[in-house]
């Protein structure tokens, strides 16, 4: 006869030894400290431009992460791996048929480095509260880079100057502070809006949403702005159970208050509301003094052009550049879309935004079906940063990767929490 009791005491022997191999996985202090030190040095322009920090803690965080992998000493197979492996792979290949290599060697070096501490983070995130938690320690990094800001900023400045290279240094473009600052802004509302925040932790969140979404505005990036609102939007278009209409009313009234206040504060005006009306000018197609809206659909234009003439493999990471040097200064597309086509050809495009399709496929029903609170905020800011990528390149951008690794992971969390229950 088969022993069935034996049997079943197998089995729970089994399921408690694959619990306790995930529980020791999870996310430790130790470990949430280094993530924290982490992401603090890799979204600080300043501290990541100096080799040995960056590298150092770069190198640290890789060992750490491994070790705890290799205790388990099973590899899980998940997309996200699969997908960094085949980008990283297939761009390292470009180098074969590049029109110069330097420039993908330097952008392989950046990528092999947050793929790989992203891959083993991926082992790591087991449960919900892995993804939370990893999001904590993200939020913590933009708080410290919140407070960096206004310490290294000279008051008097303020209004005067945009937040950026022309306060903070060479190393600081305004547009990536401002995109840093709204997903600081971004995960301020989650964790305010989150059933675990008590009301004193709501109010710290809330006001940590409104410093972030005021000193982005100081930065005087329109693509910021632009996030804000693409943000707003979705975060309550997710959440709203009913009355659409009426949270479209009521976001066009908050957008009316914000574009007079922009126009009428002088200080807002001088770094932010001048520039919102260059734009619109020059989408009007009046010549403005900036300029900046023609010379990026000039870069649209020619990379396409050159893109037809390479169309299957492109010219090599990072080689736009070289291409644009020809007729200008030696500088990166301005568009993600753009990057993508010329640096791996149709190849590499749909490699690169394979995330993305399976990101949106998979998690977008968790935010729309099940309303759940991780599965909205992850789609939101990865929804507002594929947008925006039509103004900006942000392949090797170590704040977009882990956001994107997070959705994947959750996503296929959610999928296997389904299928159990």
């Amino acid at each position: 006869m088969i022993n069935l009791q034996g049997k079943g005491h197998w089995f729970e022997m089994q399921n408690q030894k694959k619990q306790l191999n995930e529980k020791r996985l999870n996310i430790s202090n130790s470990m949430f400290l280094v993530l924290i030190i982490m992401y603090t040095i890799a979204f600080n322009s300043s501290w990541r431009a100096v080799s040995w920090i960056w590298y150092g803690i770069s190198i640290v965080t890789i060992f750490m992460l491994a070790y705890r992998v290799l205790q388990k000493g099973v590899i899980k197979l998940n997309f996200y791996t699969g997908w960094a492996l085949s980008f990283f792979v297939y761009s390292l290949f470009g180098c074969l048929w590049a029109l110069d290599i330097t420039p993908v060697l330097g952008q392989i070096k950046t990528l092999g480095l947050i793929f790989l501490v992203h891959i083993l983070l991926a082992q790591m995130i087991n449960t919900k509260e892995d993804v939370e938690r990893l999001l904590k320690a993200i939020f913590i990094a933009l708080i410290i880079f919140l407070f960096y800001i206004l310490f290294k900023t000279d008051k008097t400045m303020l209004g005067k100057f945009r937040i950026g290279i022309d306060t903070l240094g060479s190393n600081w473009n305004a547009n990536d502070v401002g995109m840093k600052l709204c997903i600081g802004f971004s995960l301020s509302l989650y964790f305010m809006l989150s059933d675990k925040s008590k009301i004193l932790q709501k109010i710290f969140y809330l006001l940590c949403a409104m410093f972030f979404m005021i000193i982005a505005l100081f930065t005087g990036s329109r693509k910021a702005v632009f996030m804000l609102a693409i943000i707003f939007f979705l975060l309550f278009w997710f959440r709203a159970k009913k009355n659409r209409a009426l949270v479209f009313l009521i976001l066009a009234l908050v957008g009316i208050v914000f574009i007079i206040l922009t126009m009428r504060i002088p200080a807002l005006y001088d770094v932010l509301g001048s520039r919102m009306e260059s734009l619109f000018k020059e989408l009007m197609g009046y010549t403005t003094s900036e300029g900046s809206f023609d010379t990026r659909a000039n870069m649209i234009k020619l990379g396409l052009e050159w893109f037809g003439e390479r169309p299957i493999f492109g010219y090599g990471l990072n080689n736009f550049r070289v291409l644009y040097s020809e007729i200008g200064r030696a500088t990166y597309s301005h568009n993600n879309f753009i990057e993508m086509l010329i640096s791996g050809g149709i190849v590499g495009f749909v490699i690169y935004y394979s995330a993305y399709v399976y990101l949106f496929t998979k998690l977008i029903k968790f935010a729309f079906t099940k309303r759940d609170s991780i599965a909205i905020i992850l789609s939101v800011i990865c929804i507002a940063l594929l947008i925006l990528q039509v103004a900006m390149v942000s392949y090797y951008s170590t704040a977009d990767n882990v956001l994107i690794m997070l959705g994947i992971i959750y996503a296929k969390i959610r999928s296997e929490k389904n299928e159990n229950s």
